[in-house]
């Protein structure tokens, strides 16, 4: 879905236009919930978020994914008549030449209208 458009160097602020525009290609931009990242670690009690984000709506200045980072990714929207929530919650781990989603899963968006 983004995964293959992220770079290592690459600006949050255009993270969040490729977010942006993926939800919109989908029809589902005007139904976000939180769309967003935030570095991890092993503890930053109590919420175990860093000092690194970005926010969809929110200006996240010069800040760029680095190797070494690790954070979350968030896609998250409101499902139709706001009838509940679905969160696509990744941990993505930024490499000198790659940035990896870690996990098992085919990755794609199903549109319930």
């Amino acid at each position: 879905m983004t995964e293959a458009e992220y770079r290592p160097g690459m600006l949050y602020r255009d993270i969040l236009d490729i977010n942006e525009r993926t939800a919109t290609e989908l029809g589902i931009w005007h139904d976000r919930w939180w769309v967003g990242g935030y570095d991890l670690g092993i503890a930053f009690p109590p919420d175990w978020v860093g000092v690194s984000y970005f926010s969809g709506g929110e200006d996240p200045g010069d800040q760029v994914l680095r190797p070494g980072m690790v954070m979350n990714h968030e896609f998250n929207f409101y499902l139709p008549n706001g009838s509940g929530i679905r969160e696509l919650i990744d941990t993505m781990i930024v490499t000198a030449d790659r940035v990896e989603f870690v996990h098992n899963f085919p990755v794609g968006a199903t549109v319930v209208s």
